[in-house]
């Protein structure tokens, strides 16, 4: 199976203008050390094929970083794939209020150094490790503590 589109471009955003398919559009990024780039993005690249999902998607030892369409009859099962991946299980999925699903054309699942160009060099920065999410009560609390 040939992991990459081989349809003119044109094409497809013809196709997929002509489709009255709704599509849910979202975006989810998370950082991972991930090991097996090409065996990670072979998987995810033959799962949505086979789902129909459209977009680009940024895997990196640092992590993955995607913004796709799914078609509306197929979102659940996407979801279920996504959350089976352990690291990827109750990612949150950033939801697009106002688009009409036809944001995407063709699937790109592509290999990057970096999920997110930020510009840190640093290599010993490890955008793995974060702190604690913090509701906006608890953070007042904390910043109103002179301890």
């Amino acid at each position: 199976m040939a992991l990459y589109n081989r349809v003119n471009s044109r094409l497809l955003k013809e196709k997929l203008h002509q489709n009255q398919q709704n599509r849910v559009t979202l975006s989810f990024y998370k950082y991972h050390h991930i090991q097996e780039l090409e065996a990670f993005r072979d998987g995810l690249y033959s799962q949505w094929d086979a789902l129909g999902v459209l977009g680009r998607t940024f895997v990196a030892e640092e992590g993955i970083n995607a913004q796709i369409s799914v078609p509306n009859e197929n979102f659940e099962a996407f979801k279920e794939q996504l959350y089976a991946i352990p690291f990827l299980n109750g990612v949150r999925l950033n939801i697009a209020v106002d688009d009409n699903g036809k944001s995407f054309f063709k699937l790109r699942v592509a290999i990057k150094k970096k999920i997110v160009a930020d510009g840190i060099d640093d290599p010993g920065f490890d955008p793995s490790q974060f702190g604690q999410h913090l509701k906006a009560e608890e953070f007042n609390a904390l910043t109103d503590d002179p301890d």
